[in-house]
């Protein structure tokens, strides 16, 4: 259709082109593929959005013309497993809880949801003295 191809996803031209907001169009994206344009986009300050991943698409569950918010699925390409809240409530309410690579996304969200249970303690154990300082401060 005669539209110029500017770079690939390692040299985004967000500034040179003052992009507010992308549109990953790859439905058959590995998680790793999708992280890494996340990573790239967020750190020049575009919005994400995402078309479905090809087995979405293919279920006939999800359309291709649906752009959506990128979710967590996407990252991990599977569904999301749901726990039982209450069940947890008694079993980490009054408890001290170790959360090892408590700095990373996935134990800095485990050490949010776990510090809305009441616990008796919270003990944060990571490598990044920067990261544990961060999920510090902010719980």
């Amino acid at each position: 259709m005669d539209i110029p191809v500017l770079g690939t996803r390692h040299s985004i031209l967000a500034k040179e082109f003052n992009i507010a907001e992308a549109i990953i169009a790859i439905p058959s994206a590995s998680p790793r593929v999708i992280r890494e344009i996340m990573t790239i986009c967020r750190k020049a300050g575009v919005k994400v959005k995402i078309i479905p991943g090809i087995k979405r698409i293919l279920s006939g569950k999800w359309s291709v013309h649906e752009i959506r918010e990128l979710e967590i699925e996407d990252l991990l390409h599977r569904e999301p497993v749901e726990i039982d809240m209450e069940s947890a409530k008694h079993l980490l309410q009054g408890k001290t809880v170790l959360v090892t690579g408590a700095g990373g996304s996935i134990g800095s969200e485990i050490c949010r949801q776990v510090a809305g249970y009441q616990v008796k303690r919270l003990i944060l154990l990571g490598h990044g003295e920067n990261s544990i300082f961060d999920i510090y401060s902010e719980l």
